[in-house]
C-alpha cells in the first residue's frame, strides 16, 4: 500500500512540474505580449518545479510543441515519457491547446 501512495505522490508531482510549466508560459505569454515580441517558442526549453524531481523539455516539432521528461533522479523509468502532445499556441486567445499526459492515470 506504501509503494501505491508513493507512486501517486509522484505522480501529483509529475502533474505539478507539468502544469507549473504551462502557468508559466502563460504568464511569460500575457507578460511579454504587451511589449509585442511575443511568440510561440516562449514555451521552449527545459522546465522544473523546485519541488519535484522531474525536468521536462519542451520543444518545437513544427506545427506543435511537445514535452518529454529528460532528467528524472527518483523515477529514471520515467525519462523520455511524452507528457505534452500536439501543443499549439492560438496567439489570438493567448491560449495553449493540446494534450497532458498523466502519469497518474497511464
Amino acid at each position: 500500500m506504501n509503494v501505491s501512495r508513493k507512486g501517486m505522490m509522484k505522480s501529483t508531482q509529475y502533474l505539478f512540474v507539468i502544469f507549473s510549466a504551462l502557468a508559466c508560459a502563460a504568464f511569460i505569454a500575457s507578460s511579454v505580449s504587451h511589449a509585442g515580441d511575443i511568440d510561440s517558442n516562449s514555451l521552449v526549453g527545459k522546465w522544473k518545479d523546485p519541488d519535484a524531481p522531474a525536468i521536462v523539455q519542451i520543444a518545437n516539432k513544427g506545427a506543435y510543441y511537445e514535452g518529454v521528461v529528460v532528467e528524472n533522479a527518483d523515477n529514471p523509468a520515467l525519462v523520455s515519457t511524452v507528457v505534452f502532445k500536439n501543443l499549439v499556441y492560438d496567439g489570438s486567445d493567448g491560449i495553449w491547446k493540446g494534450t497532458v499526459y498523466s502519469i497518474k492515470k497511464g
